[in-house]
């Protein structure tokens, strides 16, 4: 190990503060024996230089020890790796893999807001499932309206099914306050029309409405685009016709959507048409209230 500030040893069950009252000499149990191996580097036959090329750390290991931890080293160590003595690990985070290390030795894992996407990263690396559950159930506990979003894509991309579908409950039981937040201009097309899509989200459908059209302004800055109705309208192509227009009053759907100039001619009579009970109206949009408690719909 190098460079950063040592972390206590884990907590173990013996009672050992007698016999041994200076916790560094305490070697009690397999956990404590496990951790003077990894943090005392002696007879260690590995390295891994982790980390981006502009900030690497260098780290020291035990083949058999990893092994015995990790198909996936095990499979190294016994196959095109065998005869390295240091191996390259670019797309790992230092904080991370010296986590992903201690779990390996002593089954102790000390998960932070700050770097538990990169462990749970690791954890499916090297395919560690026990520390993927606890990244996965660290992330749940924490999850709330204004990570929701970010957490989601975050699930979406390690294919965490099970934390992705407790995101998407918490925007809907808290959607109006989980728009409010930067992440939400974050995400992905895909993540919008899902979300859009969703039949129980408790949101008014203006509220929705202005959120697509700030969403849509920050992709119009992502993608280096002038934020005009044109380029906007471009951009939601596609996501539109999942907005609830007729759970908005007319008054709501005149002031907000026919003044953002967002849709075309066609579509706004078609709207009008439906507000007004003509009978000639071809509705394209969902009609259904999004959720039983949702507050759209008049």
């Amino acid at each position: 190990m190098s460079g950063r500030e040592e972390p206590s040893p884990p907590k173990c069950g013996c009672s050992n503060d007698v016999i041994f009252p200076d916790p560094s000499f305490s070697r009690c149990c397999s956990k404590q024996r496990l951790w003077w191996m990894l943090h005392s580097q002696k007879l260690c036959d590995i390295s891994f230089v982790v980390g981006p090329d502009s900030q690497t750390e260098t780290f020291h290991a035990h083949r058999s020890v990893l092994s015995a931890g990790s198909s996936v080293f095990e499979s190294m160590f016994s196959g095109n790796w065998a005869a390295e003595s240091s191996i390259r690990v670019p797309d790992v985070e230092s904080s991370a893999f010296s986590i992903l290390l201690r779990y390996i030795y002593t089954d102790d894992v000390l998960l932070t807001a700050e770097v538990v996407l990169q462990v749970l990263y690791a954890a499916k690396k090297y395919e560690i499932c026990i520390l993927e559950l606890r990244c996965s159930q660290f992330l749940k506990k924490n999850l709330c309206s204004n990570n929701a979003f970010t957490l989601l894509m975050q699930a979406k991309l390690l294919s965490e099914d099970s934390l992705a579908e407790s995101c998407l409950k918490m925007i809907d039981k808290n959607a109006e306050e989980a728009l409010s937040f930067e992440d939400f201009l974050a995400i992905d097309f895909p993540t919008l029309c899902e979300l859009l899509k969703r039949d129980t989200v408790k949101v008014k459908e203006t509220t929705l409405f202005d959120a697509v059209v700030r969403w849509a302004a920050a992709e119009c800055g992502r993608k280096g685009l002038e934020v005009t109705r044109e380029n906007q309208r471009s951009l939601l192509e596609g996501a539109l016709p999942f907005i609830r227009f007729p759970l908005m009053t007319q008054k709501e759907f005149t002031t907000l959507v026919a003044e953002s100039g967002l849709l075309n001619d066609r579509e706004l009579v078609e709207m009008f048409y439906y507000f007004s009970g003509c009978p000639k109206a071809s509705l394209m949009y969902n009609r259904s209230p999004r959720s039983p408690c949702s507050p759209n719909n008049h």
